[in-house]
């Protein structure tokens, strides 16, 4: 059955093509619909016409006992998500052909302003479950449920390094034109994050050591001397390789630099990836509290 099916779709191909313009470009959705293979569309539209009218009858039953208004089948409903679903079809099986609603979404995709419109069409035809509204408002609950603080690593070895930031963010209220005619809202807060590092050994060992006995923690130590080093060797060796008279060799670019850089230093991260958790945000930045509440939290 199923491979019947498959080779049904395979030999449609010409006739996806003798009607490619209603195929690329209709002029309503039903010059559309109706030139999709009718052994798709018939089977969706049966499809989801069932499900939809068992979920109906469900909902049916208990708006009757609810003295509430009894909806019916909203049959347009089911040939636009039929005609979704048989779009992905051809789309699967011939890269080669335009299909006129997979190649609108790809285009809503590319332009953020449109996002929205993109959002309306996969609730249209059943992909996205709920509405904009409801999804906002399990955003707002997933905002006040968050805590960024259950993210945080507790152990002797995690090294935590504390970031504080003011930041500006200013809302994008403007469509077109020119944005500095536009009146826009903008708001401050104190940024506040921490890249917690796992290391080897407890911290508390680095805390113990006598600073007098290994010289200053801070500054250059062997490993940044060495590579400094062969950092002006390679210089030394690019600018008088091959020197004609007192005139410094021209003849490498930054690539040569490069190639000459990683074929000498060992290059690569040495250590995890550190745990980054965003932080709830300070006070206003503008007013000593806020500064002073950021601070206190470390």
């Amino acid at each position: 059955m199923y491979n019947a099916l498959a080779n049904k779709i395979w030999i449609s191909k010409t006739y996806l093509k003798e009607n490619y313009e209603s195929l690329e470009t209709p002029k309503i959705l039903k010059q559309y619909f109706d030139v999709l293979p009718r052994y798709l569309t018939g089977f969706f539209d049966a499809l989801i016409y069932n499900l939809t009218l068992k979920r109906y009858t469900i909902a049916s039953r208990k708006a009757k006992q609810e003295q509430r208004q009894i909806k019916s089948v909203n049959l347009l409903k089911v040939h636009k998500t039929s005609a979704f679903l048989s779009s992905i079809i051809p789309n699967t099986a011939f890269k080669g052909i335009n299909i006129w609603l997979t190649h609108t979404m790809a285009s809503l995709y590319r332009k953020p302003r449109l996002i929205s419109s993109l959002y309306n069409l996969l609730r249209e035809v059943n992909v996205v479950s709920h509405t904009d509204q409801w999804e906002q408002h399990l955003e707002d609950l997933r905002k006040k449920a968050a805590n960024p603080c259950n993210r945080l690593q507790i152990g002797s070895n995690i090294w935590n390094i504390a970031v504080i930031d003011n930041i500006d963010i200013m809302a994008k209220s403007f469509p077109f034109g020119n944005i500095y005619n536009t009146t826009r809202q903008s708001s401050h807060t104190t940024l506040r994050m921490v890249f917690q590092y796992n290391l080897p050994v407890p911290l508390i060992l680095f805390l113990n050591i006598k600073l007098n006995n290994i010289g200053s923690v801070l500054g250059p130590n062997i490993i940044s001397k060495n590579i400094l080093e062969i950092f002006n060797n390679i210089f030394d060796k690019l600018l008088f390789e091959n020197l004609l008279g007192n005139n410094y060799n021209t003849n490498f670019c930054t690539d040569t630099i490069h190639q000459e850089i990683i074929t000498q230093v060992e290059y690569g991260c040495q250590c995890e990836s550190p745990n980054v958790v965003i932080l709830e945000a300070g006070g206003i930045p503008t007013m000593n509290d806020g500064i002073f509440l950021s601070l206190d939290m470390y």
